[in-house]
């Protein structure tokens, strides 16, 4: 137990300090712009590897959020771990997740980055079996690894072939680039390096098919999960942003960014709706919100993209922290969800598409982005307006609070969009530098919000199944696809001494 006393110490003190080293950055970066900070640099077998330090807009603000997470679990963690002999062990591996993470997204070239990222997935892994004890703890871990090794072999790949067609890992030199500009950006080379980078992202955020193993994740204490759920799931999304600047041009890259992340993110929200678990629930609820952040940066929205995972993070480290009282509140609200009416769906449905419609042709298309994520937003408002409260509650009342929210949400995404891309300038493109781009690829926007609408229709089906069909696909959903069960049973074959104990999911 006194060993455990000096690892919450060292780490808390040390956590603290990064805080503080994280605010002062983000100060110096407004003040000053983008900083380097060199720590180590040699060549091998002619490949100059450095170990620098990138402080720009994007870095600061990510390493702003990681220490701040950080501190705020680790204090949480205090009492709810309190009198357990591993308390100890949690703490050295949160110290090494928060300062793999920070220097992740401090890294000044692909080397770094991808060092960190495979040392942020060893450390993740070591609080994933943090009850060594339990079958089903153990068998998540290895789902998560070998998804892992997977993205990290495709990421790999991704980084070989960005070094030998741009001839540096370094992102200045790779993002201020000739070939950036030329007409090879648009070729096969770069398809291709985008594809690998964006199965790398998908695979580290738990996006379709790589999304089975999170929900299976849940054996590990409430820190642990809010940790990963704040913090490490958004590896993947920073990845896509950081190299932003070159995948902006490639209609290719942002087509499947469109498609993968509105099917993760509709099937991860049918999944959370029929979920009776709180902490599955919320798995799939961040299943769900990664991918509607990998839409966001498939319709180019990149400054979007970087304020919702800010959100989400907070949101979601919350969300897992506070489980129990989560339930007491919902209990004491009595809000449940009923049937859209089908002439606010239609009409939802009809608002959004003449939206997108109207926003491919204003100023060129330029801000077509912003068109197609607000109507996507206000399909999920809507969906809102049909809650009942017992026999207190007002329909009127309801409505003009949920229309009240539908501005305040609007204003706050534009206001964020326009402040973020302020500050992001130079660091990742604006809306209306992706607009040409998407709409050349209008189709796949109009194909992603038809599928949210589409879901939004079904939606109304499953939150009161009646028929034979919909209560089928609502156990469907309910067990995650059997993605989990299937999963565990080839594993279990395939390590079957590590797997020898019978293992349900």
């Amino acid at each position: 137990m006194q060993q455990n006393r000096f690892s919450i110490l060292g780490t808390m003190s040390i956590l603290w300090l990064l805080l503080i080293f994280a605010v002062s950055a983000l100060l110096a970066t407004i003040k000053s712009g983008t900083q380097y900070f060199e720590i180590f640099s040699t060549a091998i077998a002619h490949v100059d590897i450095d170990l620098a330090l990138r402080f720009d807009a994007l870095s600061t603000l990510m390493f702003l959020m990681v220490s701040l997470l950080g501190v705020a679990i680790g204090h949480y963690a205090i009492r709810y771990l309190d009198g357990e002999s591993r308390q100890g062990y949690f703490y050295k591996y949160l110290l090494s997740i928060i300062l793999s993470v920070s220097l992740l997204v401090l890294s000044s070239n692909l080397i770094m980055f991808f060092a960190m990222w495979i040392l942020t997935s060893y450390n993740l892994h070591k609080l994933l079996i943090y009850n060594k004890e339990r079958p089903n703890a153990l068998m998540a871990a290895r789902k998560k690894q070998v998804i892992s090794r997977f993205g990290d072999l495709s990421l790999l790949a991704g980084i070989c072939l960005t070094y030998w067609h741009f001839g540096s890992s370094d992102f200045s030199t790779i993002f201020t680039s000739d070939v950036l500009i030329s007409p090879e950006n648009h070729g096969l080379m770069m398809n291709t390096i985008g594809l690998l980078l964006v199965v790398g992202a998908l695979a580290k955020s738990a996006q379709f098919p790589f999304h089975f193993w999170l929900p299976d994740t849940m054996e590990t204490p409430a820190p642990v999960s809010a940790l990963m759920h704040a913090g490490v799931i958004n590896a993947g999304g920073f990845l896509i942003i950081r190299l932003s600047p070159i995948l902006q041009s490639s209609v290719f890259v942002h087509s499947v960014l469109i498609i993968v992340g509105s099917v993760t993110a509709v099937y991860g929200a049918l999944c959370m709706v029929t979920q009776n678990n709180i902490k599955r629930k919320l798995a799939y609820s961040t299943i769900s919100q990664m991918g509607m952040m990998m839409f966001a940066c498939g319709i180019g929205a990149y400054a979007l993209a970087l304020f919702h995972i800010i959100a989400h993070s907070f949101y979601k480290a919350n969300a897992f922290l506070a489980t129990g009282k989560l339930i007491e509140e919902s209990d004491q609200a009595g809000l449940k969800l009923t049937r859209v009416p089908p002439a606010m769906i239609l009409c939802a449905i009809g608002i959004g598409f003449v939206a997108i419609w109207f926003g491919s042709l204003y100023q060129g298309g330029s801000y077509l982005a912003l068109f197609t994520y607000g109507s996507v937003m206000f399909l999920g408002l809507v969906q809102n307006t049909s809650t009942s409260q017992g026999a207190s509650y007002n329909k009127f009342n309801h409505s003009l609070k949920i229309s009240g929210l539908l501005i305040l949400a609007v204003s706050a995404y534009v206001l964020a969009e326009k402040l973020l891309s302020e500050f992001l300038f130079n660091t990742v493109p604006a809306v209306s530098d992706t607009g040409m781009v998407l709409s050349q690829n209008l189709a796949t926007v109009y194909f992603g919000f038809g599928l949210f609408s589409l879901v939004f229709w079904f939606s109304a089906q499953i939150m009161d199944p009646r028929s034979s069909v919909s209560k089928a696909i609502y156990l469907h959903l309910w067990n995650g696809g059997y993605a989990g069960q299937v999963s565990s049973r080839l594993l279990a074959n395939i390590f079957p001494k590590q797997h020898s104990t019978n293992v349900t999911n």
